[in-house]
């Protein structure tokens, strides 16, 4: 059986289908395939054992998303080597105890590609990768218990692979833009969905700042998007809020699918994009389950509601309030700790949500984010999809204050400078909620805190000593006063 993840069979397979798509260069899987002999050469030469099962720890790899370090991640998918993708953005520091925390024994950086060529032993890597075997460790966000390192197997990425083909279909034309880190899994999965399928990645123009804004981000990805005619986006909710914002712009004709994950989106940016005429497409999933689980259906119409129906070969469950998830994309473990995961072992997510009549599941956040006061559950998420239109298109984040009465409160920071008709605004618009989710503090902050996956850090808010809350009044008829 063909190895999906082997870049030489798919260059045997398919020389010269398109492999990697650059604003001024296309490579072919020939000469992908031409560059990861390379980099096989170049690990060999630096000690890397090749041969089946004799890679223990797993090689690190800066994910800078170049046709060289993509090349050099896919070396060590045929190899059989597990992949440790480094985040660009991480500090010395930041870097070097990754690297300790998973005894990583080689770090792979860009200067690789300028050292003398040496010829790999072989680029026919006839030994068989067993399902199990790992094939990347993958930080987590760290949201609940701190970032820590999954173990996902050549098993798990191939099943999520097989559930998005089943899902989405593949056109002989596709090209999936990266235009997210693969030092995270939703990045990474693009680059072995694409693989596995003989597909093409598109490579976003180069920045032109090391930390370009938010404009200049939206714009490249903009830009990219026309000019290597895109058919397949996956965004975090920040970046389709960006591109919402740039005038004039509207998405080309070759955009079939955007998947919008990572965090969670409102409804309220989820319509305006559709009224822009983006086929964006709500999904749901994490690090441990190797990317989405959950996602719309393609062209519904209307859209499928909360975050879709479970994809194929994965099972859902609500347990107590909580999601858990169960299929063969499931990772294998966190590296260092003792608890195995497998295709049947049900994963608790730490998030709130509940299954609708049609079989739609509906994520309400983190479980370890939700408010109680006066004895009352709050899930922030829930508040935020119905105060969100009343502030756009700034952006809000629904965080709990500790109150000596009511044990928390519900606090509503908002982004931008303060106005007062945005908390007129927001007053009229929380009576459409149950008087105990109501918020009753609000402020203003320059940027709302999150994760570079737009996952927003409630805790920071919630933590802060230096926010300056203006508490909000009752609306007239709430029947609920705060202390």
């Amino acid at each position: 059986m063909t190895d999906p993840f082997d870049v030489f069979a798919a260059a045997r397979q398919a020389p010269e289908r398109l492999a990697l798509a650059e604003p001024e260069r296309h490579w072919t899987y020939a000469e992908m395939a031409a560059l990861s002999a390379r980099a096989l050469g170049w690990l060999q030469a630096h000690g890397v054992a090749l041969a089946a099962g004799a890679a223990e720890s797993a090689v690190a790899v800066l994910a800078e998303p170049t046709p060289h370090q993509i090349a050099m991640t896919f070396a060590l998918l045929a190899a059989g080597v597990p992949c440790l993708p480094v985040h660009p953005r991480l500090t010395e520091s930041e870097r070097s105890a990754l690297l300790a925390r998973a005894q990583s024994p080689l770090y792979v950086d860009t200067t690789w590609q300028h050292a003398p060529v040496v010829a790999p032993a072989a680029t026919t890597l006839r030994h068989s990768h067993g399902p199990e075997a790992p094939l990347a460790l993958v930080q987590t966000s760290g949201t609940t218990a701190g970032p820590r390192l999954a173990c996902l197997s050549r098993r798990a990425f191939q099943a999520s692979a097989a559930a998005s083909a089943a899902h989405l279909g593949w056109t002989p034309n596709d090209r999936w833009l990266l235009a997210l880190p693969f030092a995270h899994i939703g990045g990474l999965s693009i680059l072995t969905r694409c693989l596995a399928a003989r597909s093409a990645i598109a490579l976003p123009l180069p920045t032109l700042a090391p930390r370009g804004g938010p404009g200049q981000n939206a714009a490249r990805v903009a830009e990219s998007l026309a000019r290597l005619e895109v058919s397949l986006l996956s965004l975090v909710p920040t970046q389709l809020e960006q591109l919402l914002e740039l005038r004039g712009w509207s998405a080309p004709s070759t955009l079939r699918a955007v998947l919008v994950g990572g965090a969670a989106a409102s409804v309220a940016t989820l319509e305006r994009a559709r009224a822009r005429g983006l086929p964006v497409l709500a999904s749901y999933g994490m690090t441990e389950t190797c990317s989405q689980i959950c996602t719309q259906a393609l062209r519904a119409d209307p859209p499928e509601a909360g975050v879709g129906h479970p994809l194929p070969g994965v099972e859902v469950e609500i347990v107590d309030g909580e999601i858990y998830a169960r299929g063969s994309m499931l990772f294998s473990g966190y590296w260092g700790e003792a608890e195995v995961y497998g295709p049947s072992t049900w994963f608790a997510t730490s998030d709130l949500g509940h299954i609708d009549a049609a079989g739609c599941l509906h994520v309400l956040g983190r479980l370890a984010d939700r408010i109680i006061s006066g004895g009352e559950n709050v899930n922030p998420l829930e508040v935020e999809q119905v105060l969100a239109p009343a502030v756009a298109p700034r952006r809000l984040c629904v965080f709990g204050r500790d109150d000596a009465l009511w044990g928390e409160q519900v606090a509503v920071a908002i982004e931008g400078a303060a106005d007062p008709t945005l908390i007129d605004r927001l007053l009229l618009a929380s009576q459409a909620l149950a008087a105990f989710k109501r918020p009753r503090a609000v402020t203003f902050v320059e940027q709302l805190p999150e994760l570079a996956s737009g996952k927003l850090l409630r805790r920071t808010l919630k933590d802060s000593s230096s926010l300056a809350l203006t508490p909000l009044g009752s609306p007239p008829g709430s029947g609920y006063t705060s202390g």
